[in-house]
């Protein structure tokens, strides 16, 4: 009897799949009455185009009864930002100069605000040094992040290190900035 659903379920998982190889490519059909006339967010008047939209983008927050913004798929919304216009624009170039280990990207940040930055920048620090030591990670090239892949000496501690020390980084910057409590700047929308 074991056996018979063993192999019912092998077929099963076999042939399911190879039935979805027969689907239109590049063709999503959604059933409702009629068309939406419009996929813009902000000028949904019809209930198709609300819910073809909510289906697209998955709303991550919604209005209540009284029109107040409340978290639907977010956890938390936070305002005002915590990071500047300027935090964002430097953080763009900042994830390229952090891949290639180039510490000059943290710079303006740790200008802007040194008391809040640095401490977290050295405990993500401290977090991937302890966890490559730990991994017995090694580099045979001097300089260069992720483009010198081909010198590293047990590639995955390398990694596990790396996304461990940004993650710790991260979170302590976020943690820190909240306890800021002067409004940072609003972020512009063009």
């Amino acid at each position: 009897m074991v056996v018979r659903r063993l192999c019912a379920l092998v077929i099963a998982l076999l042939v399911v799949p190879g039935l979805a190889w027969g689907a239109p490519q590049g063709k999503v059909v959604i059933a409702q009455g009629v068309d939406p006339t419009t996929l813009d967010t902000q000028n949904q008047q019809e209930t198709p185009a609300s819910v073809v939209a909510t289906h697209i983008f998955d709303t991550l927050v919604e209005r209540d009864q009284n029109l107040k913004i409340v978290p639907a798929l977010a956890a938390e919304l936070r305002v005002p930002y915590q990071f500047t216009v300027a935090e964002h624009e430097n953080g763009k170039s900042g994830w390229a100069l952090g891949a290639s280990f180039i510490t000059e990207g943290a710079i303006p940040f740790a200008a802007a605000d040194p008391l809040r930055v640095i401490p977290a920048m050295m405990a993500g620090s401290a977090v991937a040094g302890g966890l490559s030591e730990a991994f017995d990670v090694g580099v045979r090239a001097p300089h260069g992040g992720i483009f010198v892949l081909f010198a590293v000496i047990n590639i995955g501690g390398y990694f596990i290190a790396l996304i461990s020390g940004v993650v710790v980084g991260a979170f302590a910057v976020i943690a820190l900035k909240s306890t800021n409590k002067q409004p940072a700047a609003e972020i512009a929308t063009v």
